[in-house]
């Protein structure tokens, strides 16, 4: 992290930039750490609540918004009546999960695309906005991003590598059962001729990282 913060501080990034970038990581990863249980009110709806109040204090803090309205943000959906009444609705256990999910996803697609923009400009890729610093001399410097699924072996591989090469197996399962599975199983229950295509599936080695007792995380963990 140490070299990050040297590297952005380099290039131009002030001191409230780097603290905003600490932010907003803050509150994704205390977004990611929130679990949620639920219990059924007086009408017998599911209704969510936060299993751990410091995490949801922590990223409330990165949030610079109170606990209670934070919690209340995830395990309820307001809804605004043409009459202009309001009507509050709470989420059971899964759907406050997912909002906080989408919450950090919103949080960490917006900072990364600030990042990229504001390094742009830094490096005189982009033209400064109003207010914006003066790009420094960078003849020559560009970024450059390649954002493709695939699994990568280097001749030392860190957690980190391991943890994007998960992502990277999810993402290429997921496209499968998009692709190949679920639209197969569609045709077939509503009768439509095709031929059967077949498709190299990566269940086994999703398993091999999360197998219960002796996947690869299972196994670290217990280390």
């Amino acid at each position: 992290w140490s070299a990050v913060v040297r590297a952005l501080e380099r290039i131009g990034f002030s001191a409230a930039e780097v603290e905003g970038l600490k932010t907003s990581l803050a509150a994704t990863l205390a977004l990611t750490l929130l679990q949620f249980d639920a219990s059924d009110d007086d009408s017998g709806i599911r209704c969510a609540f936060v299993l751990d109040d410091e995490v949801a204090a922590r990223a409330a803090r990165a949030l610079r918004v109170a606990p209670a309205e934070l919690v209340e943000s995830l395990t309820s959906r307001r809804t605004i009546l043409p009459s202009g009444e309001t009507y509050v609705k709470g989420l059971d256990e899964v759907q406050a999960a997912d909002a906080a999910s989408a919450l950090a996803k919103a949080i960490y697609g917006r900072m990364f695309s600030a990042l990229v923009a504001r390094i742009n400009v830094l490096v005189g890729l982009a033209s400064p906005g109003r207010g914006a610093a003066t790009a420094p001399d960078a003849d020559g410097a560009f970024v450059g991003l390649l954002d493709i699924f695939g699994f990568e072996a280097f001749e030392t591989n860190s957690f980190e590598q391991l943890c994007i090469n998960f992502a990277n197996e999810m993402l290429q399962q997921q496209f499968n059962a998009d692709t190949f599975r679920f639209q197969q199983a569609e045709y077939e229950a509503e009768g439509v001729p095709w031929q059967h295509i077949g498709y190299e599936d990566n269940q086994n080695v999703i398993e091999l990282l999360t197998a219960r007792r002796a996947g690869a995380f299972a196994l670290l963990a217990a280390e």
